[in-house]
């Protein structure tokens, strides 16, 4: 009983405080002003006592600090040291604050503290922890005294810990989630100070890393182990804060959970197994509003920049994505309070009525992975209200940063990849920057377009997409029978011609949605955006073949020509594209495509039965019957067009010829201007031809016209 309770509250616990605050620690802290824009300082660090003189180091921006003892205020100096020989006691505590213009005030430093006798303390702390059968060393007491734990403050704080892990041990001690709440709270009474205990731990974990590095064999163990050490050396009093903070983050969002979540997880665990969708929802919004009300602190986030630009400086060594980290620490930590912010609210709105009309979905959609894509859709629907709803939030994210600090970023991080690339092939790469930033620009407007697209459509691509793919055959090679279905939609074909008529049909549809997805997404975008897209695309293409030591070079500037080819005459393709699409439209060329599809299909069953193969007549009608429909469609359009078809011709060959001249394809330029003349032959022949075709009837064709229509055929091939 105890193990499944506590089970279920660990992992509800564990699984939004990771979602939540992840690395980033910190709970909220009653002394943090209200954020103004200000960068944080950092806390001062390397506190040390030596003749009740107070010193640590000196922190860049600050000009002033607070200096508290036992918790309060004592002093303001300007110096990085106080004199504390007038303070009366054998046991004071100090940490503190950095104070500067133009600069809020920095998290409190890691807390020292004053012992007349130290020694003693540290045995004192030893004998509690042998009666309760605790094994560590001196030097884990002696830390814990020099954080201001005492022998008798360890005797009550151990006594707490010893407690909780002892009824965690007897299954009788915890029968419901109120026993469990009574133990955390009695836990919580003891009002630990986490900062002593993590340092202590820390700093023994520091050997058995110290023994790891000594025995590494490879390189990069050696290397990681070493970097690992390093942030110890240089971070180590922040490492301890960050720690202490995420601890302390968690108890401050389980104080904020109501009464009503533990009665919430005795209902839930009494339920026996059954499924309780409105208990669970119940809980998640206990949860999420925990977490609401107890929004990570900026000071403890801006701290865990700091140690994160540390560790990156220490990898690549001087690191401009280092020194925006630490410069920024604070807006960055900002940005992440407010997206902490938004994703909480969001998981607001997936509520009971939602669950129940997914539900209602899968219920109903006999195929999973189509409910899945449906599913999905009402998700990014949700979103979207949201969004919408959510506005001016969303703004402050976007606003949280400034459109340097991005590109600063984004530049950075592209920089880091690339050395990274240069150092594991020895060379050098050059790549244009400012290629990168338009592309980035370019699809983010492209995703923001494609998400809209897919909410007005309900995910008609996806899901037809998911459907074609659907369609199998599986050969009984023991029965020697051939089975023919759809695994998608769960629909299965008596024959192979009833298969691949389905098959064509949801192809064609899928053709047909593609088109409204171009639409409603490329086609919206300016020349000069698609080529920031073509133009990253073959930066990266020329970047990657070079890293190959087997390169074909010409076979590069083959392709580099043809895009480039494709690029200079963009728009004018673009809008021979777009004239394709509207006569299409026009002439409901989809409409058309599906009846002749049918056509052809009901042809075969009526002449050779439901069984048949498509190969009974050698294909004849399927294909007559096709270009006679092809021949109506492209012959109106191609004779509108001929002008701009011939044109494009003319400049493919041309650029084929200059290739061949200078021997970049396996090809002479006669042999090119042969293909050339040969294609004009067949355009102009095939024009005579549709003209002629498109007044066909598949069904009444005479024998001069099949063989009008095989002569065709035959050239074509």
């Amino acid at each position: 009983m105890k193990k499944k309770l506590l089970l279920v509250f660990l992992l509800i616990f564990t699984l939004f405080t990771a979602a939540g605050c992840g690395l980033f620690g910190g709970g909220g802290d009653e002394n943090e002003e209200k954020y103004e824009g200000l960068e944080y300082l950092a806390s001062p660090v390397n506190l040390q006592i030596k003749n009740k003189v107070l010193s640590w180091d000196a922190v860049e921006n600050a000009t002033k600090y607070e200096v508290y003892v036992n918790g309060k205020k004592k002093a303001t100096v300007s110096e990085t040291s106080y004199d504390f020989g007038s303070q009366k006691g054998d046991f004071l505590t100090f940490y503190v604050i950095a104070v500067g213009p133009d600069y809020s005030n920095s998290a409190k430093s890691l807390t020292i503290a004053y012992h007349a006798d130290i020694a003693t303390v540290a045995a004192g702390i030893l004998g509690a922890a042998e009666e309760l059968e605790w094994n560590f060393d001196e030097d884990f007491a002696r830390e814990l005294a020099k954080r201001g734990v005492t022998a008798e403050k360890f005797a009550l704080e151990a006594a707490a810990i010893d407690a909780l892990t002892t009824a965690l041990e007897n299954d009788e001690q915890i029968e419901n989630a109120d026993d469990l709440k009574e133990l955390l709270d009695e836990f919580l009474d003891a009002d630990i100070d986490l900062e002593p205990y993590v340092s202590a731990i820390l700093l023994a974990l520091r050997p058995s890393l110290e023994d790891s590095y000594d025995r590494a064999t490879s390189p990069q163990e050696k290397e990681a182990l070493g970097e690992i050490l390093g942030l110890y050396d240089a971070e180590y009093e922040n490492l301890v804060l960050a720690v202490a903070n995420a601890i302390e983050y968690a108890f401050d969002v389980y104080t904020a959970l109501s009464e009503d979540f533990f009665d919430l997880l005795d209902e839930l665990n009494d339920s026996n197994g059954v499924e309780d969708a409105e208990t669970l929802f119940a809980i998640k919004d206990e949860i999420v509003d925990a977490f609401l009300d107890t929004l990570p602190s900026r000071r403890d986030l801006a701290l865990v920049y700091r140690i994160f630009a540390k560790a990156i400086e220490m990898i690549v060594d001087e690191n401009e994505l280092s020194e925006l980290f630490y410069d920024s620490a604070t807006q960055f930590a900002n940005m992440n309070v407010l997206q902490f912010e938004l994703f909480f609210k969001l998981l607001e709105e997936f509520d009971l009525d939602f669950y129940n009309d997914a539900l209602e979905i899968t219920e109903t959609q006999t195929s999973k992975e189509l409910a899945e894509i449906e599913v999905f859709v009402l998700v990014l629907k949700k979103v979207d209200d949201f969004l919408d709803e959510n506005e001016e939030l969303v703004n402050e994210i976007d606003a949280a940063l400034t459109a340097e600090q991005k590109e600063k970023l984004m530049l950075s991080m592209l920089r880091l990849q690339y050395e990274l690339l240069e150092n594991m092939y020895g060379v050098e790469i050059e790549f244009d920057e400012e290629l990168y930033l338009d592309f980035v620009a370019v699809m983010n407007l492209l995703g923001e377009k494609a998400f809209d697209y897919i909410i007005e459509s309900d995910g008609a691509l996806l899901l037809l997409s998911a459907e074609l793919a659907g369609f199998e055959i599986h050969y009984d090679y023991y029965n020697h029978t051939s089975y023919y279905f759809n695994d998608v939609t769960n629909v299965e074909y008596d024959y192979f011609g009833e298969w691949a008529y389905a098959r064509d049909l949801v192809s064609v549809d899928c053709l047909a949605e593609l088109v409204n997805a171009y639409k409603a997404t490329v086609a919206e975008l300016t020349d000069e955006q698609i080529l920031a897209i073509i133009d990253y695309f073959m930066a990266n293409f020329e970047m990657a073949w070079s890293l190959d030591e087997y390169q074909d070079e010409t076979f590069v500037e083959v392709i580099t020509s043809f895009v480039g080819l494709a690029t200079e005459n963009l728009g004018d393709l673009r809008a021979l594209f777009d004239e394709l699409l509207a006569h299409a439209e026009e002439t409901g060329f989809f409409a058309g495509l599906k009846a002749t599809l049918t056509q052809i299909h009901e042809h075969y069953v009526d002449e050779f039965g439901p069984d048949y193969q498509g190969d009974e007549d050698n294909h004849d009608y399927e294909e007559n019957t096709m270009i006679i429909f092809l021949a109506k469609f492209l012959e109106p359009f191609y004779t509108d067009n001929e002008t701009k078809i011939e044109e494009f011709i003319d400049i493919f060959f041309d650029r084929f010829a200059e290739l061949a001249e200078e021997g970049l394809i396996d090809a002479t330029v006669e042999e090119v201007e042969e293909i050339r003349s040969e294609l004009e032959a067949w355009v102009e022949d095939a024009l005579d031809y549709f003209a002629e075709f498109k007044t066909y009837d598949p069904d009444n064709l005479t024998p001069d016209q099949k063989d009008r229509l095989t002569e065709f055929r035959s050239n074509l091939q």
